[in-house]
């Protein structure tokens, strides 16, 4: 089975597909390795996701999340995993790039998300080619939900 994340500061959109296709959607709040610890991470993925799902089945993990831009944040997130799960394959990308993905699939075009922070890029089929360096969530955020409220 394949486990998709989309995790913002304020909630994570979680997405199982079985091995026959089927899928299943679960939401717990937010994951953001930026603002939280890796302890803190492993219990909110203890408590919260995998009650729901279970572990022993989940192969592959993609996981885009905000404040994973980094090595080092990607890295603490991929030790959160490893310590849960038995899987195969992980990969650990921002939430711009997963918007990316989803939005223009294997072709360029621009994408944004507007959720409690604000972001955009240039995607080129296969990366971020272009982006305005985000600065928080509250500085330079205009769009954001932080702003808006």
């Amino acid at each position: 089975m394949k486990l998709i994340a989309d995790s913002g500061s304020t909630k994570t959109h979680w997405c199982l597909i079985k091995d026959h296709g089927e899928y299943e959607y679960y939401f717990t709040p937010g994951i953001n390795p930026f603002f939280q610890t890796e302890y803190e991470i492993e219990d909110h993925i203890r408590k919260k996701l995998f009650p729901q799902i279970g572990a022993s089945s989940v192969r592959e993990i993609y996981f885009y999340g905000a404040g994973c831009a980094t090595e080092k944040q990607k890295e603490t997130l991929s030790g959160v995993f490893e310590k849960i799960f038995d899987f195969e394959k992980i990969e650990i990308e921002s939430d711009l790039l997963g918007a990316a993905r989803a939005l223009c699939g294997d072709l360029p075009g621009i994408a944004c998300i507007l959720g409690t922070g604000s972001n955009s890029c240039y995607y080129d089929g296969q990366k971020i080619a272009k982006q305005v360096s985000p600065l928080g969530y509250i500085i330079g955020d205009e769009g954001s939900g932080a702003i808006l409220g």
